[in-house]
């Protein structure tokens, strides 16, 4: 008869002890840290290991904690009342009064309106926007003659787009203190950090988008598996087409 079984049963290799677990998710943050102070270091690492999950969250939980601030303070009055007396020149003697308990209606209905504006970009479109700046790093990337895997790509677009949830952390504190935020207000908060370095308006930065930018050239670098002087050449063209790009429209 066979003696080949164990008398004492293995440990599954495959259960993870809850004391690694722990400290996988406490490491989390300290990473992610390390990412902002010490891209040089860590973005490879974090690139390397295909780590993007953590990013992504954290991404969105500073959004959606600053877009749930600004939407409790948020207020539509003044917008609503400007609409309506623009309206009300516009039409002349034809135009229709509102009454009181319609205008009080239009403006629960916009601020409604803004707050799952608001939401929707904390939760929905910043992710999507790092999944396509991931998308757009391993194009890159094997544009230029890298070997970046999707996964790679991916984790340097979101360890990138960290300094974005830094803002979101800071516009969300600097809101805070306010009783009521009106839409100019929102726009002043969301222009913290914002500079220009001339009159034309592809010369506009952002101060945490040009952070995104340095955090792009170590991520690219260690994704597409070139060198950072070769990544910084490539991320800083790509950036002046964006800039171009996206200031086109504005006067």
């Amino acid at each position: 008869m066979s003696t080949d079984q164990a008398l004492t049963p293995e440990l599954d290799s495959g259960t993870v002890p809850l004391g690694t677990r722990i400290r996988r998710v406490l490491a989390a943050p300290v990473r992610l840290v390390g990412v902002l102070v010490v891209p040089d270091r860590v973005m490879p690492k974090l690139v390397r290991e295909e780590r993007s999950v953590a990013a992504i969250v954290a991404l969105m939980l500073c959004g959606l904690f600053s877009a749930w601030v600004i939407g409790k303070r948020i207020d539509m009055t003044a917008t609503v009342f400007q609409e309506d007396l623009a309206a009300q020149k516009k039409a002349g003697p034809d135009y229709e009064v509102k009454s009181d308990r319609e205008l009080g209606e239009e403006i629960v209905k916009q601020r409604t309106i803004q707050q799952v504006e608001l939401g929707l970009a904390a939760g929905l479109l910043n992710p999507v926007l790092v999944l396509l700046l991931g998308m757009g790093v391993f194009v890159v990337g094997r544009y230029v003659g890298g070997r970046p895997s999707f996964g790679g790509a991916l984790a340097a677009s979101a360890g990138s787009a960290l300094p974005i949830a830094v803002k979101s952390l800071v516009v969300g504190l600097m809101a805070w203190p306010s009783k009521i935020l009106t839409p100019p207000d929102v726009s002043a908060l969301r222009s913290v950090a914002v500079f220009s370095a001339g009159k034309l308006p592809f010369l506009r930065f952002d101060a945490f988008l040009l952070w995104s930018v340095i955090l792009l050239v170590f991520g690219l670098a260690a994704a597409a598996h070139m060198s950072r002087k070769r990544a910084l050449t490539t991320v800083v063209v790509c950036f002046a087409l964006f800039q171009l790009l996206t200031s086109g429209g504005t006067r």
